[in-house]
């Protein structure tokens, strides 16, 4: 009697091994898949971190484009006013 339970006692423990050993196996499966996941994530971050700072640079550029433009627009506008200014009053700019 005593051999059967020491048998039935080995046998579930060998099972139970078992059990844990596919589980800690699928466990690591799991967590590997997890960090190449983790790791595709942060590229596609980086990426999109790239694409924004790029844009936003691109933006300030041509912020500073058109501000330069609006001087350049307003101090011709200025130059031709005071110029057709001068012709109305029938004066020569030379």
């Amino acid at each position: 009697m005593r051999i059967k339970k020491n048998t039935i006692l080995i046998t579930l423990l060998f099972v139970l091994s078992i059990g844990l050993i596919v589980m800690i196996r699928n466990n690591y499966q799991i967590n590997s898949e997890l960090k190449e996941c983790n790791l595709k994530l942060l590229e596609k971050n980086i990426e999109l971190d790239s694409a924004v700072w790029a844009i936003t640079q691109c933006h300030k550029y041509t912020n500073e484009r058109f501000k330069d433009l609006d001087l350049i627009v307003g101090y011709s506008q200025k130059r031709n006013a005071v110029h057709f200014s001068w012709e109305v009053a029938g004066l020569q700019v030379v």
